[in-house]
């Protein structure tokens, strides 16, 4: 296997990663916003 594909592949890969971690923490930055006060109350609790 070409060693230029193999690098683009993981190019790909890595950048397909990024945006999934990405998308993860602005969702969670979302229920932070949203759920502001859950978050609060599991912590008291835990």
């Amino acid at each position: 296997m070409d060693t230029s594909e193999t690098y683009i592949k993981h190019i790909r890969e890595g950048l397909m990663w990024m945006k999934i971690e990405a998308e993860y923490v602005a969702y969670h930055h979302y229920l932070r916003e949203r759920y502001g006060w859950f978050y609060k109350l599991w912590g008291w609790l835990s």
